[in-house]
């Protein structure tokens, strides 16, 4: 991480300066890639809202520079995402 006179930025401020809420996004857990729905942006990281576990829907923080965007557009079947959170 870089650091400048306002404190540490991400190493990819891409990411962070092009996600949105609702954006859908591919991250790796042990491995495996996950796709999930950004919920909220922090800093550093987003919340996200993916199936990590077959049947089973979680909120989990992803990092900038550890995630690649998908799409910018939140996906048609999200209608009010404030009800997911």
């Amino acid at each position: 991480m870089k650091t400048g006179n306002n404190g540490p930025t991400p190493k990819f401020k891409s990411n962070a300066m092009n996600v949105k809420i609702g954006t859908l996004i591919e991250f790796r857990r042990k491995g495996i890639l996950y796709q999930g729905l950004v919920m909220m942006i922090r800093e550093v990281s987003v919340i996200v809202k993916a199936d990590l576990i077959i049947g089973e829907d979680d909120l989990t923080v992803v990092n900038h520079a550890n995630y690649e965007i998908i799409t910018t557009t939140p996906t048609k079947y999200i209608t009010n995402i404030e009800s997911f959170c």
